[in-house]
């Protein structure tokens, strides 16, 4: 069962992508110790790998590490606020690590939230998800 910020961060997610986003079947699998970044908590359209996570900066960077090992060719990295000292140098953190790791910015996004589980902003948190990110990848086509 997920976490209060891990729900909230799927609602919102639900809300900009609408049945685009699943968090269903085949999304979660048995933890396997050799194939990195298995285990996410969500897709989108069956291309985009989501990941959602609060945390402290080093373990934001480490999500990203793993995220980036997925499968699917695209990934996004949602960060909820709050677990981290600074969330946005944490963002930026698994931002470089994304980048080092996938040498290609087309390839993933990483969105800081402005709410959280125990802090919901609904409409800001939807507003972060600019054009750019809600059309990707098939904007880049």
């Amino acid at each position: 069962m997920p976490n209060v910020h891990e729900a909230y961060a799927k609602e919102v997610l639900r809300a900009v992508f609408g049945e685009r986003f699943n968090d269903q079947g085949g999304v979660r699998g048995p933890r396997d110790p050799s194939t990195a970044g298995r285990i996410i908590d969500g897709v989108i359209d069956g291309r985009i790998a989501v990941e959602i996570t609060r945390a402290a900066a080093k373990h934001i960077a480490g999500e990203a590490c793993l995220l980036a090992q997925h499968a699917l060719p695209y990934k996004l990295l949602v960060v909820v606020p709050g677990g981290a000292y600074n969330d946005e140098t944490a963002t930026q953190a698994a931002t470089n690590s994304l980048h080092a790791a996938l040498n290609d910015s087309g390839l993933f996004r990483v969105v800081l939230l402005a709410g959280s589980g125990h802090d919901p902003r609904h409409q800001q948190d939807q507003d972060i998800f600019d054009f750019d990110t809600v059309k990707w990848p098939t904007s880049m086509l």
